[in-house]
């Protein structure tokens, strides 16, 4: 499924969510997501080469997700609590995406 909402790309593959968002050109993504996980007490990782932000849902109702930036864009998978995290991994890493 390809959809748009709001201004976002939103694209479906099974019940993970992946959406794309422009502006990030300027933002230094290792620092910001390490920043924001340390703050939010979350986890960081890569993914295809770039420092990843990983949100673990804490509970029924709250979402996964993976986030990082590629070029201008910042990516985030995103997913119900029940589908695990490493799933969301999975896909962000088979992506296809330019070389960081």
């Amino acid at each position: 499924m390809t959809a748009v909402c709001g201004t976002k790309p939103v694209v479906g593959y099974g019940d993970i969510t992946v959406t794309y968002e422009d502006g990030w050109a300027k933002t230094d993504g290792d620092r910001y997501w390490r920043e924001l996980a340390e703050t939010a007490d979350e986890r960081v990782t890569t993914v295809a080469g770039r420092t990843a932000y990983l949100g673990d849902a804490d509970s029924p109702g709250e979402l996964n997700s993976v986030e990082f930036i590629v070029g201008d864009l910042a990516v985030t998978l995103i997913a119900e609590a029940d589908v695990p995290i490493k799933e969301l991994l999975a896909l962000a890493n088979d992506l296809e995406l330019p070389t960081p």
